[in-house]
């Protein structure tokens, strides 16, 4: 894996050593989405999150009646709030808004401890055939304290994040942020890259890039058209039989 100067942060967790011959022989990279993904969207932790960000736009001096139409019209043009802000905002500060927003959330009190399914499933997968990696939109320290509180920061090799502190960084579903996943990974093939996701726009952006895409649609509410992604699944216990291929033996 590199982690050279880019617009992303990689951050390594449990890298699998393998020799030149072991990484040229690799079948693919199983790359995962973190929130809402990894954990249930039941668990109310994407309102908590909008929540916490209205009241940042409020505190920028915005108006409570056009904070929201703001938000949401950043996320709409920009992908992500945040992204609208540091354009539109020059007193914006990427610690200050982790801080009150990412960083206020009480996810040890929401996640669950050490989820025991969820190790299981990642534990699954044959570390000889494939590369585990995460792959988010949020900021690192935010990534790194839901794969903590969680229990997999070591079942994975690492996780590539946002650049908060970055003007106009790249993120799901830019393909440039696609394109740095497969660099870091140092697996340029496009088809050997499978990638789960809760949105739709990320799933269908990985898709037209050549990517294996599924979409976790926890609650079969998502709508997609034929073709925009390669299934659509109600629990990530499903990757075991959509990805079988990569399914150690002994499970």
């Amino acid at each position: 894996m590199n982690g050279s100067q880019s617009h992303v942060d990689f951050t390594p967790l449990s890298p699998v050593t393998r020799s030149a011959e072991q990484e040229a022989a690799l079948e693919g990279c199983l790359w995962f989405d973190i929130d809402n993904c990894l954990y249930s969207k039941s668990l109310g932790i994407a309102p908590l999150m909008s929540q916490k960000i209205h009241q940042y736009f409020v505190g920028l001096g915005i108006p409570e009646s056009e904070a929201w139409d703001l938000h949401m019209h950043y996320y709409k043009n920009y992908g992500l709030a945040i992204r609208g802000l540091q354009q539109h905002h020059p007193e914006f500060d990427a610690e200050d808004f982790d801080r009150k927003c990412d960083g206020a959330l009480p996810l040890e009190d929401l996640l669950t401890h050490d989820d025991k399914d969820l190790q299981d499933l990642l534990n699954s997968f044959d570390r000889r055939r494939v590369k585990v990696m995460a792959l988010t939109n949020a900021n690192k320290p935010h990534a790194l304290r839901v794969l903590r509180i969680l229990g997999v920061t070591e079942l994975f090799e690492g996780v590539i994040s946002c650049q908060y502190r970055t003007l106009g960084f790249p993120a799901k579903p830019d393909p440039a942020f696609f394109e740095e996943a497969m660099r870091i990974a140092g697996i340029p093939e496009p088809s050997k890259h499978y990638f789960v996701d809760d949105s739709a726009l990320n799933v269908k952006g990985a898709k037209k890039l050549g990517w294996n895409s599924y979409l976790f649609d926890e609650d079969g509410s998502a709508q997609v058209q034929p073709g925009q992604v390669d299934a659509s699944i109600n629990s990530l216990q499903d990757l075991r039989k959509h990805w079988k291929q990569f399914v150690a033996s002994s499970q």
